[in-house]
């Protein structure tokens, strides 16, 4: 079936339970409660400039710095954005990171931040920061497509209340300056879904490759230097991949700890894409909560407060790592990697991390073929059913040809073949609290395979590749599987070899064979509601990276995009 071999997974007998919902228990003597108002983010300040990896890009806390000391208003900082939105949406060819803009809304939202920063009624850290938001998220003024070319054109959508991750940070003070592109209904790795409204997301790093999916203009966005912080959704690795890609910081909690209203699976989340893991723990601070505004699928079950370890300020502030820290490696699956620099990548900055303290913990995750095929059964199942099922058959000619063959395949995907995958899904659970048990954070690599070329024929027809999605996604999926947090760091740039011709090999990959400089980036996993340790991990990789890796000051736009820090 479509080069993922389901068909030998769908032979398995099973005796586990399914379980549906990740919901992990976390230990008694956590407080469960939903509010966080009393974390105190005082001291990250004194980290605005740490953990940038591109040059002529600023943090969050940068510009709240900026504000706080009147250098700059978000007046100032809006009246930018909307110059580079407009040179955005006037290039050839198109990088379609912006799908929608209200210049005069993003005017009266820095208007009043200014003014809260001339009366000392700062909201936040975030108060007056640039967000863009991708097309996923219900919010005030604009239509909510889904990157299709007949989605939020109803009375009914137009009235649906804002999301609550939305609301959520609309509350900490944010300038919502953008809706950004996405993969068609979310379902693809490379952002190279062309329909009618829709045309290919390219990188931030080089306007050749793809910007990844489905949350590729958000994370084009911030790779631009367009904004500091944008918000993106994960069923499969939607912000982590275009994170890697763009040689920016993606994040996705635990199942259940962002209670954003479009959890309709409980493969989807809602997530931050920023420049540092810095950012990334202030954005995770403010979005973290229960649905607002609506039952969801996790809105039955309380999570915990955020839980912080003894000594995680100093270390975090240090990009070190507490005595005895664990860090797992399942090597066997770190090489299954199609690039081979991605895995060899992980390895050294896992060797590095030794240097720092941390003890490297030997670990093989079971049943990894049969785990992915069950995934592959729940997102064709569950995700893409719930997402697009209702209008499929009237809007059938408005779908790019790519969806159109996606859901042939999921229209074959059986209740027995769900219920199969829901009990392959108990097992690696099992399997997976185990390896946790033994370790305090697992290491993967971010993507297992570089941003494709975009080739030609791409950005007439589309492209579905299932190999090439296959290998992208090969190491995100576990996350969204399992509820496990994960977050995405880029470590290195991958230079290929110089020269311009296209190569591809049997398994349908086009080559990349030029002079160009490519992220990489590894991934941070970490046992349920343990976040804490993802972030030191997190944030130990950027000192070990800054210290080792010259920072990349000359991106390739060849379009000559400055991003707005430049200007101001």
């Amino acid at each position: 079936m479509l080069n993922i071999k389901i068909d030998g997974f769908l032979q398995r007998r099973i005796r586990d339970a399914p379980t549906y919902f990740p919901l992990e228990q976390f230990p008694l003597n956590w407080d469960p409660a939903p509010l966080f108002d009393q974390f105190d983010l005082s001291w990250l300040e004194k980290m605005a400039d740490t953990g940038l990896y591109i040059e002529d890009r600023m943090s969050c806390l940068q510009f709240h710095r900026l504000y706080k000391a009147g250098s700059v208003s978000p007046s100032e900082v809006a009246e930018k954005v909307i110059e580079k939105i407009k040179e955005l949406k006037a290039m050839k060819p198109d990088l379609n990171i912006v799908t929608q803009f209200n210049v005069e809304d993003i005017r009266e939202q820095a208007r009043l931040s200014t003014d809260r920063y001339k009366s000392g009624r700062v909201l936040s850290v975030l108060d007056g920061i640039p967000l863009a938001i991708k097309d996923f998220f219900k919010v005030d003024g604009y239509k909510l497509t889904y990157g299709t070319p007949f989605k939020g054109h109803s009375e009914i959508e137009e009235r649906e209340e804002e999301d609550s991750v939305v609301k959520r940070m609309r509350s900490a003070g944010v300038v919502i300056i953008a809706i950004t592109s996405a993969h068609e209904a979310g379902l693809g790795a490379t952002g190279a879904a062309i329909n009618r409204s829709n045309v290919h997301v390219r990188s931030a790093m080089n306007t050749e490759y793809c910007a990844g999916g489905s949350s590729g203009g958000s994370g084009a966005a911030v790779g631009a230097g367009l904004c500091p912080l944008a918000l993106g959704t994960d069923g499969g690795g939607s912000i982590r991949i275009p994170a890697s890609f763009n040689g920016i910081v993606g994040l996705k909690a635990t199942f259940a700890r962002v209670g954003s209203d479009l959890m309709h699976s409980p493969l989807y989340h809602s997530g931050p894409l920023c420049l540092t893991t810095t950012d990334a723990l202030v954005a995770y601070h403010y979005i973290s909560g229960p649905s607002l505004s609506q039952v969801t699928c996790a809105s039955f079950f309380k999570a915990p407060k955020l839980h912080f370890r003894d000594g995680f300020q100093h270390h975090f502030t240090e990009g070190s790592l507490p005595a005895g820290f664990k860090v797992g490696i399942d090597e066997t699956y770190i090489k299954q990697a199609y690039d081979k620099q991605v895995g060899e990548c992980v390895l050294k900055m896992a060797d590095n991390l030794v240097k720092r303290g941390a003890e490297l913990v030997q670990v093989s995750i079971p049943e990894l073929f049969e785990s992915f095929r069950a995934f592959v059964l729940t997102f064709g199942g569950e995700g893409m059913f719930l997402a697009t099922y209702g209008e499929f058959f009237t809007y059938e000619d408005e779908y790019s040809s790519s969806l159109i063959l996606l859901h042939s395949f999921c229209h074959k995907i059986l209740a027995g073949h769900y219920f199969l995958a829901a009990q392959q899904k108990t097992r690696l659970i099992e399997f997976m609290r185990e390896i946790m048990a033994k370790c305090d954070v697992l290491l993967l690599p971010g993507t297992g395979l570089k941003s494709p070329k975009i080739h030609p024929k791409d950005l007439k027809y589309g492209c579905v590749n299932l190999s090439r999605e296959t290998e992208i996604a090969r190491y995100t999926w576990l996350g969204n599987m399992t509820g496990l947090p994960a977050l995405s760091v880029p470590v290195c740039w991958k230079q290929m070899s110089a020269t311009s011709e296209d190569t591809s090999d049997d398994e349908g990959f086009v080559g990349q064979k030029d002079d160009s400089d490519i992220p990489c980036s590894v991934q941070v996993f970490a046992s349920w509601w343990r976040e804490d340790n993802m972030f030191l991990a997190g944030r130990a990789l950027e000192a070990i990276r800054d210290e080792v890796i010259e920072k990349r000051s000359k991106v390739k736009f060849q379009l000559n995009l400055t991003p707005i820090s430049s200007s101001l």
